[in-house]
């Protein structure tokens, strides 16, 4: 890139129709390089796998829970570095998926204590309120897409800001909130993209299920098993393309 990405001094608002552009062009940055992105996820999902496999008979559900997490925001972070030096170094290697583990270890296990502790209070006031009010339609799709945003804008941006501006995890955390909340509608726009893609992708499976021969639903139980392969992929770049329209001097069009 001619011009070093440098982080801005408040959060930039953007349209909603930018949650398009931030769709459309996470698909494109996980289509560079494919197959290994590809091997990278397997690799992801092998050892979170393997871990799982572990630490299934640990007694202690939230200490099987903060692990999870701290390997998910561990591997998702080393992929954000991926997309950042594919990008910007045009430079990808298989190693960058764990360089999180490398160089922010200890500011990544505080994170996912902040994450996890910000979510359960929030969570916590939310069941409260679903108690005090009653627990009806009404009051659930109300809360429960609050409860959401929160858990999804404390980290969302924390992760790319940690890794790439080396913020504090707790000042990472307050940027991505801010950032979200600066850009609520753009954000309401992918999901609902996202949404809308899953739920017609979902439904078209279903209606098809009667006639397709068992050769044809094997083949895409196949491209099913690829796409979810490629989903931790796209939810970096989507990280990564956020991070770079919100808050820096270089936004990606």
């Amino acid at each position: 890139m001619e011009n070093e990405v440098q982080l801005l001094d408040k959060a930039a608002s953007r349209p909603f129709s930018d949650g398009w552009v931030w769709i459309k062009k996470a698909f494109g940055l996980s289509q560079e390089c494919a197959g290994k992105w590809l091997l990278m996820s397997v690799i992801m999902c092998l050892c979170i796998g393997l871990c799982g496999f572990f630490l299934y008979d640990v007694p202690i559900n939230i200490l099987r829970e903060f692990i999870a997490l701290f390997l998910l925001l561990s591997f998702t972070g080393g992929l954000v570095v991926s997309m950042a030096s594919l990008i910007e170094e045009d430079d990808l290697a298989t190693s960058y998926l764990f360089a999180g583990f490398q160089y922010k270890f200890l500011q990544l296990l505080f994170l996912s204590i902040c994450v996890i502790l910000i979510s359960g209070v929030f969570n916590g006031l939310g069941y409260m309120i679903l108690m005090a009010v009653g627990i009806n339609i009404m009051t659930l799709a109300v809360i429960a897409p609050i409860l959401f945003f929160i858990s999804f804008s404390i980290s969302w941006l924390a992760l790319p800001l940690m890794m790439l501006q080396d913020i504090k995890p707790l000042t990472a955390i307050k940027m991505s909130f801010l950032g979200s909340l600066k850009n609520i509608l753009p954000i309401l726009c992918a999901f609902l993209i996202f949404i809308l893609a899953i739920g017609g992708f979902v439904m078209l499976i279903i209606s098809l299920a009667d006639i397709l021969s068992d050769r044809t639903v094997s083949k895409i139980r196949f491209l099913v098993l690829v796409l979810l392969l490629t989903v931790p992929i796209i939810n970096a770049a989507f990280m990564y393309v956020g991070y770079r329209n919100i808050w820096t001097n270089e936004p990606m069009e």
